[in-house]
């Protein structure tokens, strides 16, 4: 199956710059970071990371959840909580990635209480239970299989942190030390349970076994040439991963057997690779 060229644009919810809720339209953003659709209505409502808040859109209106214009670390109810620079991802409840404060973050939509689940704060990287466990700046979130636990981006690892227990580990590479030029960024888990992540100093995609450490890359980076991919997404019913191809301004598919690349560009032209 082949992307579709896209003849098409649209602007479906914000404004200009700024701060702003309202109707979708009249609404302002402020650097938005991620998005994730609502597991309840994904195909009319979404959040959105909006730099250091997180915003529900629909169809017609934008309206706060949690956070606000200015940057901070404190939990709460809703526009009191403080958030620094945020991904989210859906689940019964809201879990977030707080890249600016090294946290992770939980955000009960019944509620929109606010509250930190994982991390101290400290710009390292220590496993450890709960709120004794160091974080660096993580990126991007995904679900295991059972949805028990969640796989972590952060600075130079990959954690896992168990919903249940609350433990953080750091998900081991087989070389030791774990390769110094992959950065992960995007996360994704496959249906064997295997890993995909983005690195955004090598511009490539690796695939990784996170019970044995075992990885390898599966882009070519001579003839593939991603750049920056910042975020993926996984689609089972096409056996495929979706890549945000931030530097060449491209979403691009991965086939998974045989890795096959397709890129389109609004309007349908293909991107041309980075020299």
């Amino acid at each position: 199956m082949r992307i579709p060229a896209i003849d098409r644009v649209v602007t479906v919810s914000g404004s200009v710059h700024g701060f702003a809720n309202g109707g979708r339209f009249s609404a302002e953003f402020n650097r938005p970071y991620s998005i994730c659709l609502d597991p309840i209505r994904p195909t009319t409502s979404y959040y959105l990371g909006d730099s250091s808040s997180i915003r529900f859109c629909t169809r017609e209106t934008v309206s706060l959840i949690a956070g606000s214009e200015s940057c901070g670390v404190k939990d709460g109810i809703g526009g009191d909580a403080r958030l620094d620079t945020v991904s989210a991802r859906d689940g019964n409840r809201l879990y977030v990635a707080d890249s600016g404060n090294s946290l992770i973050r939980m955000v009960d939509l019944a509620t929109l209480a606010v509250t930190t689940i994982a991390g101290d704060g400290g710009r390292r990287s220590a496993d450890g239970s709960g709120l004794k466990c160091s974080i660096y700046n993580p990126r991007r979130l995904a679900f295991d299989r059972s949805a028990t636990a969640l796989y972590i981006t952060s600075a130079f690892s990959i954690r896992r942190f168990d919903l249940t227990t609350k433990e953080m580990t750091t998900v081991e590479w087989n070389a030791k030390p774990a390769p110094r030029r992959i950065v992960p960024y995007a996360i994704g888990v496959l249906p064997n349970d295997q890993l995909i992540a983005s690195c955004i100093t090598s511009h490539s995609m690796y695939l990784l076994d996170p019970k044995t450490g075992e990885h390898e890359v599966l882009d070519d980076p001579k003839s593939d040439r991603f750049a920056l991919p910042y975020d993926l997404a996984v689609v089972e019913s096409e056996r495929s991963i979706y890549i945000v191809d931030h530097g060449n301004n491209t979403l691009r598919r991965m086939t998974l057997a045989p890795s096959v690349f397709e890129t389109t560009k609004a309007g349908g032209q293909p991107a041309k690779p980075n020299a």
